[in-house]
């Protein structure tokens, strides 16, 4: 320790410019370095971010999809039901058209007897 502190006195009153520059040299070299490391964690929180809102988007795509399947399912299914319902309708028309074709044809039967 006692080396350190002449060492430091012999430059201060040996070549005290010589020393102050190298004072000044270091602490812009301990700025830049401050600087550097700031950069870096702000560098590496840009990337945990824009990792989350990769995550983020494909969660809300595959929710989408999701709800898309949903819909051509239920659209699906009133197609269905429309379908069923419809053909039914046709049976039931056929069905009244050719009784009341049938009792016509019966009572017209009955009439010409």
């Amino acid at each position: 320790m006692n080396v350190i502190k002449n060492e430091y006195h012999f430059l201060l009153f040996d070549d005290e410019e010589k020393f102050i520059t190298k004072i000044i040299k270091l602490e812009l070299n301990i700025n830049a370095l401050k600087k550097q490391i700031q950069e870096a964690d702000a560098q590496r929180e840009m990337t945990q971010l824009n990792g989350n809102q990769g995550r983020i988007i494909i969660i809300l795509l595959l929710i989408l999809i999701i709800i898309i399947i949903i819909i051509i399912i239920i659209i699906i299914i009133i197609l269905i039901i429309i379908s069923s319902s419809s053909s039914s309708r046709v049976v039931e028309v056929v069905v009244v058209s050719s009784s009341s074709s049938s009792s016509s044809s019966s009572s017209s039967s009955s009439s010409s007897s």
